[in-house]
């Protein structure tokens, strides 16, 4: 049923003269990914990594902030 022809061999090897073995890895891992985050869309599950504004904590206003430097400015030289 999923047997390899010669076409098939042959599409292979173009895809490896192409892409190289080192980024072949690379090419799968983020095939993978995007096929994932499709079929997580497709489902409706693909909000998940953004949290609703309720969910939010407020930030602690009476926390210490750190105080940045002022820029110094720069002056024009005279020539």
């Amino acid at each position: 049923m999923f047997g390899l022809s010669g076409e098939h061999l042959l599409v292979l090897l173009v895809i490896l003269l192409i892409f190289g073995p080192k980024r072949l890895p690379d090419l799968g891992h983020s095939i993978g990914r995007t096929l994932k985050n499709f079929k997580d869309a497709m489902n409706g599950g693909g909000n998940d990594a953004v949290p609703p504004a309720s969910q939010i904590p407020p930030q602690n206003a009476s926390a210490p902030r750190e105080a940045a430097a002022p820029a110094p400015e720069k002056q024009a030289e005279k020539v």
